[in-house]
């Protein structure tokens, strides 16, 4: 996404790339990020604007797994310390599996 964001209008038509990251959003849904506050959250759905982002928590600040996820919030992407590789993280994608019925999609 911030490929796209910084090559639209020069290898990339400015207008697909606009209108595609105002579906998508900077962070897509099924992302994990990691809030500035420490969490780590996936990306649930797109926010109400660009600059937002629907995020549930799945670790608590110390990275420590959640029984359950936390709710669905909106939260600034400005609160957003970055995009996490799954394939660091495989006990919490697998961790994922076991609770991905509860997660608060829409």
């Amino acid at each position: 996404m911030k490929e796209l964001f910084k090559q639209r209008g020069q290898e990339i038509d400015s207008q697909l790339s606009e209108l595609f990251l105002g579906v998508m959003g900077f962070f897509a849904p099924g992302c994990l990020v990691r809030r500035l506050s420490g969490e780590v959250a996936i990306v649930v759905a797109t926010g109400s604007t660009p600059q937002k982002v629907v995020l549930s928590n799945i670790t608590d600040k110390h990275s420590r797994s959640l029984e359950t996820p936390g709710p669905a919030q909106e939260t600034e992407t400005t609160k957003i310390g970055g995009v996490l590789n799954l394939i660091d993280y495989e006990k919490l994608v697998a961790h994922l599996g076991n609770i991905w019925p509860d997660l608060p999609l829409r």
